[in-house]
């Protein structure tokens, strides 16, 4: 029996690879005695549909087994009938073949015809033997071998002219002697008629032996043969054979490749995006293969993939990635396609990927949903087709806002992905390593392989109420994921993130509406971006230009003309062709702004003083993309922006815009009051490097700064970072600081200094001045017993009794309550002055010998005390100041919170009166406060205001004090802040009040090393 049952090597004979070695006869007797020479073991009883248990493959012909169902289940499943049994197709062949040997023989006698070797000659009528036939058959086969006895051809290998050829007759030319056009370059002596060439043929069929049978699969993909896998596809099937080859495997084309799976792994790791979605798709694409081990092992899809694709160069390394039918194109079928169409799609798809497009608009919505229908019943194996096939099935989208979230899928979306441009390099590569991964598993066993190995190791993915919907895809594809993992194709946090999204299943796509909204988005920026609208300003330059397709920039909104959005958007929409789904669309959204239906209407300048007003649409800036919002605020704020190499005279950089562009003040000889700055953000929000950013840039401008760092935030070796982060050379800090701990050299000024106060009264009031913020005091009346006191002082000073602050406290009497009271505060705030040197120079002589940016800090052990010391610093400052005003000092002090803020402070003094002494604040806080307290009072007293990433109560109290969007308070990043104040504009030629988002000034160019 094992002589008619095809093997391996057969297969390997149909499929292309010939071997010169002929097929030795099993028999010499004639097709009549075929029978009575062979058995048939009985435990080959099959059902009709069936053939040889080890045949390389399990698949049916046309009315053959559903794929999958292995030859051990079809047995089983079979009706033990004795006309079943498997010998009745061969006994039905062997009828057939001898009838039509017989048929012929007994039309034409065989007495006319004798052999000599590998030669057949005819007897003609005058005695003489002309040659019938001249070859040499070997190897004969039955191709497709069906239950009746019929098959689809009669194959064989024969050698005439010194040439082999594989010859193939159809079935119905063989029964009908119709067998001569088969041998077109054979020549037959001209006085053989046709008749005895057949004859000859025939006789010479007979005795090559039994036939074998080629049964080729009607299915391509895997199938199961002697209990080794084995895998069809089309690359194989010689010329010969492929009208006889099912359609899905003539499709199916496999790479060639020698490499082995580590090489092809390493080969497909170069062209693998780095990106773990681009990974979730290959995963998803390896395992489409593998289904018939997974099923194996129990495990069938239970999910469908929607992968939204913002542009079809997006579009194209993800069907790369996905197609493995052919690797030859990435040609795929239209969701909105007829049904039909669909279903031959599925049916037609064995162990690989189904890949639908969808490219309908919102309004295409019916044929659609007839498509996904289609995909459903597939999934869930209730389409009533014939076959079922093991695959996978995508939609590749550019709306995923089209589909249900209840639909049973997995929603991916591309948008954050990066865009890939060597689609056809991936294309091939991940052909090779699928190729390879299907060499690597040929001829394994089915229940002992690469996966069976794998799946032990995703043995904590169990089935529970929760994910039992999704269950076997999580599990497969997570198996996949350890595959690819194994051989490096997935990095350990691309298998977490591929874990996470699967096991989540959590599908927060957007809706019908949302899809328009998100495509109009990237529709208007890009038409920004790419100069296909004129942008104008409500206001100012550049102005609005009548009949040109304009799009308004104001303080929130972007404005429209339904002329600009018909003529240079709606063409470019794909999600939907008509204005009014649209507009509707966004204002479900909340993206219209209107006031009047749909929209509302502006009054826009077209120069100077002369303005129209227009009907518009407007939406709001956070509508735009990134780069093209930051394109609308460079039109909007140009009046604001300045190159860095051609800045105007006495101008100082507050913010930068990109790394050309600033913005900043003009600071002139007229001494204004509202100078200072105000900086609030939380921790790690950018606020210290950019007070040491505004440091260097007073510093560049001639200015002295005082940087009063209370809390030991900026140590030296922190100052060094931020400036070479900021600047890129390292001799920054040598060349513009100067470090002062008070803690190791005392105070760097004399605060009891009397000079330039001429009479008593003067030195008692710049005494208390300078004394009563270090020792806090509130009210009347301790001031009051302070100034008492001072009279004695100032005397004790001028006749050198006390010679520093550790003195003063003794001048108080401790008798008096009140003296007490101020005494212990003085002694506690200058207790760790004790022991210090006391410095006898002003402000001026002090900061002749420093560089222009000081940092003076103190010990940590006791902020208050330490902030007290500073207010007193202030004070005596802003006295100086008085009497000094020819050179420009900025003080910067980070944590205000911990200073005396009181009316008439230091600091509330400096910030309302310091302007026209040369003398200005940088202040910074993590505290924000639009409340009528102290800190909204200082706050409103500063020129400028720069709002960091805020603490998370503040967003709406600052949205709300500069004007602009909560989210965009929210949405700061590290080192960006919204800045409100007053500016520079070159058309107004003065400081103006705006709000502009930025970060700090770029100073590579100004410290070039």
């Amino acid at each position: 029996m094992s002589n008619l049952i095809p093997s391996l090597e057969m297969f390997k004979l149909c499929f292309g690879e010939h071997t010169q070695t002929e097929a030795t006869p099993q028999s010499k007797e004639n097709y009549s005695n075929f029978e009575s020479n062979c058995t048939f073991p009985a435990q080959h009883s099959m059902s009709d549909t069936a053939f040889p248990a080890n045949a390389p493959f399990n698949v049916a012909s046309d009315s053959g087994l559903s794929s999958g169902i292995s030859f051990s289940a079809a047995c089983s499943n079979k009706a033990a009938s004795n006309n079943d049994s498997w010998d009745n197709p061969w006994r039905n062949c062997s009828s057939c073949l001898t009838s039509i040997w017989n048929d012929f023989d007994n039309k034409h006698c065989m007495r006319h015809l004798r052999k000599v070797g590998n030669r057949w000659y005819l007897k003609m009528p005058n005695g003489d033997d002309i040659p019938a036939l001249e070859m040499e058959n070997t190897n004969p086969r039955v191709i497709n071998l069906h239950p009746d006895g019929s098959f689809d051809a009669f194959g064989f290998d024969a050698t005439y002219n010194d040439q082999k050829h594989e010859i193939v007759v159809v079935y119905e030319d063989l029964i009908r002697h119709r067998v001569q056009h088969y041998f077109p370059d054979y020549h037959r002596h001209p006085a053989c008629a046709e008749q005895y060439f057949i004859l000859a043929l025939f006789h010479s069929l007979q005795e090559c032996g039994m036939p074998q049978v080629i049964q080729i699969p009607q299915r391509a993909g895997w199938q199961e043969a002697d209990g080794k896998a084995y895998y069809a596809s089309g690359e194989a099937v010689t010329p010969k054979l492929e009208r006889f080859c099912a359609k899905d495997v003539l499709v199916r084309k496999r790479i060639p490749t020698q490499l082995s799976l580590t090489e092809a792994a390493k080969a497909l790791a170069i062209h693998l995006p780095a990106h773990w979605k681009y990974k979730l798709l290959l995963a998803i694409s390896v395992t489409s293969i593998l289904l018939y081990f997974y099923e194996k092992a129990g495990l069938a899809p239970d999910q469908a993939f929607f992968i939204e694709t913002k542009s079809d160069s997006q579009a194209k390394p993800v069907k790369a990635l996905l197609q493995n039918r052919s690797y030859e194109t990435c040609n795929s079928v239209s969701i909105t396609a007829c049904r039909t169409k669909l279903r031959q799609e599925l049916d037609y798809s064995n162990d690989c990927m189904t890949i639908f497009d969808d490219h309908s608009y919102v309004e295409a919505k019916k044929t659609r949903d007839a498509g996904v229908q289609v995909i459903l019943e597939d999934l869930l194996h209730s389409s009533g087709s014939k076959y079922q096939a093991r695959h996978l099935t995508a939609i590749v989208t550019d709306n995923i806002g089209n589909y249900s979230a209840e639909l049973p899928a997995y929603f991916i979306t591309m948008n954050d992905c990066p865009d890939i441009r060597n689609a056809n390099d991936l294309r091939q590569s991940v052909g090779i390593f699928e190729s390879a991964l299907i060499r690597h598993l040929e001829n394994s066993d089915p229940k002992e392989n690469l996966i069976t190995r794998m799946l032990p190791k995703t043995v904590l993915f169990k089935q529970n109420t929760m994910n039992s919907e999704f269950f076997m895809t999580i599990r497969m594809l997570m198996t996949t994921v350890e595959i690819l993992w194994e051989y490096g194709l997935i990095s350990n946090i691309e298998k977490s993130e591929i874990s996470r999204f699967l096991t989540d299943n959590h599908y927060d796509g957007p809706t019908a509406d949302l899809a328009v909204c998100n495509e109009f988005k990237q529709v208007l920026s890009a038409a920004f971006c790419d100069r296909q609208i004129h942008v104008v300003n409500q206001t100012e330059l550049p102005y609005y230009r009548p009949g040109e397709y304009n799009l308004i920039l104001d303080d929130k909104f972007v404005n429209l003309e339904a002329r600009t959005l018909e003529r240079r958007l709606m063409m470019r929409m794909n999600t939907t062709k008509k204005r009014n789904k649209l507009l509707h669309a966004l204002q479900n959204c909340g993206k219209l702004h209107a006031n009047n239906g749909l929209k509302r209407n502006i009054d826009v300048e077209l120069s100077s003083g002369d303005s129209m007003t227009v009907s518009v649409y407007s939406f709001p800036k956070t509508l735009l993309t990134a780069q093209a919002r930051a394109k609308a605020d460079m039109i909007k704020y140009w009046n604001f922006l300045f190159p860095i190499s051609n800045l105007p005279a006495g101008f100082l950089p507050i913010t930068s815009f990109g790394k050309e562009l600033v913005a900043g003040r003009v600071i002139t000889d007229t001494r204004l009051a509202a100078e200072s700055i105000f900086c609030s953000g939380q921790t790690r929000s950018g606020k210290t490097h950019y007070l040491i950013n505004q440091a260097l840039i007073r510093a560049l401008n001639e200015y002295r700064v005082i940087f009063i760092d209370q809390t030991g935030a900026c140590p030296r070796e922190e100052v060094e970072r931020l400036c070479l982060k900021m600047t890129g050379n390292d001799n920054v800090v040598d060349k513009y600081f100067s470090f002062w701990e008070i803690g190791e050299k005392g105070l760097p000024v004399d605060i009891l200094s009397l000079e330039n106060c001429s009479n008593l009264t003067s030195k008692k009031n710049r005494l208390a001045s300078v004394l009563s913020v270090g020792a806090r005091l509130t009210g009347e009346v301790q001031l009051q017993v302070l100034r008492s006191r001072m009279k004695t002082a100032a005397a004790a000073i001028e006749a050198n009794q006390i010679q520093s602050l550790a003195g003063v406290p003794d001048f108080f009497d401790d008798s008096d309550p009140a003296q007490a009271d101020i005494k212990g505060r003085l002694e506690e705030v200058f207790e760790d002055l004790k022991g210090l040197p006391t410095h006898h120079q002003n402000w001026g002589e002090f900061l002749a010998m420093q560089k222009p940016i000081t940092i003076i800090s103190t010990a940590e052990d006791g902020i208050r005390k330490s902030s007290a010391l500073f207010d007193m610093l202030l004070a005596n400052l802003y006295t100086y100041k008085q009497l000094h005003q020819e050179e420009k000092i900025l003080v910067i002090i980070d944590e205000i919170m911990d200073f005396s803020l009181n009316k008439d402070d230091p600091i509330d003094t400096i910030l309302r009166k310091g302007g026209k002494h040369g003398l200005s604040l940088l202040l910074a806080s993590q505290e924000f406060s639009a409340e009528k307290d102290r800190l909204s009072k200082l706050i409103e007293s500063c020129g400028l205001l720069v709002f960091f990433r805020p603490q998370d109560v503040a967003p709406d109290s600052i949205a709300k004090q500069i004007g602009v969007n909560k989210s965009l308070i929210a949405s700061l990043n590290e080192h960006e802040f919204i800045l409100k104040g007053g500016l520079f504009n070159r058309q107004q030629k003065r400081n103006s009040k705006t709000a502009i988002k930025g970060k700090a000034v770029d100073l590579q160019q100004f410290f070039s090393t």
